[in-house]
């Protein structure tokens, strides 16, 4: 697998260093395509296309929020598709905020069954098909605090299963698909200096959701996700970035809309999915250097639990792992980094935890 690896980020260095000599400083706008080569035991090699429109009024001020709009398409070497279209845009001289993100999936995965203590011996791989589609409308309510509805709507459909399986027993929520709709209260204040690579400051995300029949939704749920980051300045580049993450949901939930451990993002070293439940809590550190020209590193290190309710919360069967990282800045403004992280293997913290 290492030398997999190799080869990847090889050629994509070959692809993107052309791009850096070319890149200009403190433009107001610009357009970003860059090629997606990636490998992780779940999708396999992954290949596709990212492109970013952004457009900045003020380069020069500290404050000012960036405006963009991203696409991205992939396949993988398992047939995983996913195409994905966001926007992040303010208005009014940074008064309004428009966040809207729509995608396109055919997506096999792998399904443990529900719980913290779920087993490899329960995998099963599943297929589902559908899109997913947010957008929230805020208003500045105070400098850097934005409070507005959002909605959510995602339509799912299960076209493969195993037999005999848990999903083909009916007994699992959402095993032959789902309509999930609902909305609620988006709130976010965000004072970092930079909210595509951030050297000091903070950010707090929170959403509140109701799901229900009664708006297009087959089940009736709600969910609460509080995602909060700190970054601290240690010196130059050097930056220890903390972010604390809790999902709460209760109601019919399908397995779907289960808060999930696992991912690219936090719990990195378990698949995205590998532990579901009701409710979700993780806490990550992450420590950012610089190695020489646009080069850095990264070390980082999570541990998070999943379970049916928060009375059932079991601390002592946490979940751990943890790795390193090298960046690259492709572009450097605004900043953008092509990321290589090797996860270590939960089994190197907690043996019980596979």
């Amino acid at each position: 697998m290492g030398s997999i690896l190799k080869k990847i980020f090889l050629i994509t260095m070959c692809i993107f260093l052309p791009l850096t000599i070319f890149a200009e400083e403190k433009k107001s706008w610009g357009i970003t395509p860059l090629p997606i080569i990636a490998y992780s035991p779940e999708t396999g090699i992954l290949g596709g296309a990212f492109i970013m429109y952004y457009y900045n009024p003020d380069p020069n001020s500290q404050e000012q929020k960036l405006n963009t709009i991203r696409g991205a398409a992939f396949y993988t070497q398992k047939n995983q598709l996913q195409t994905t279209v966001n926007t992040d845009w303010y208005f009014g001289r940074g008064d309004y905020n428009l966040s809207a993100s729509f995608s396109f999936s055919k997506f096999p995965g792998t399904f443990y069954g529900i719980g913290p203590n779920t087993s490899l011996d329960m995998e099963e791989e599943y297929t589902p098909i559908g899109f997913d589609f947010s957008g929230s409308f805020r208003w500045k309510v105070i400098k850097n605090l934005y409070l507005g509805p959002m909605y959510y709507l995602s339509f799912i459909n299960i076209i493969e299963m195993e037999n005999n399986g848990l999903l083909d027993s009916g007994d699992i929520c959402g095993s032959d698909g789902t309509v999930i709709s609902g909305f609620g209260p988006h709130l976010t204040l965000d004072q970092r200096d930079n909210n595509f690579y951030t050297l000091k400051g903070f950010l707090l995300d929170l959403k509140a959701g109701l799901y229900r029949q009664e708006i297009g939704s087959e089940e009736n749920f709600y969910k609460l996700i509080l995602d909060y980051r700190h970054f601290f300045k240690i010196y130059g580049q050097h930056v220890l970035g903390l972010q604390y993450l809790i999902t709460l949901s209760a109601g019919t939930v399908p397995f779907q809309a289960l808060p999930q451990l696992g991912g690219v993002n936090m719990m990195r070293g378990y698949y995205r999915g590998r532990y579901l439940d009701k409710i979700f809590t993780a806490l990550q550190a992450e420590y950012r250097f610089p190695i020489f020209w646009r080069f850095g590193g990264d070390l980082f290190g999570s541990i998070g639990q999943v379970a049916p309710a928060i009375s059932d919360f079991a601390f002592d069967s946490l979940k751990a792992c943890g790795g390193a990282g090298l960046r690259f800045a492709i572009q450097t403004e605004p900043k953008m980094n092509l990321r290589l992280d090797f996860a270590f293997p939960p089994t190197a913290f907690n043996s019980t935890s596979v």
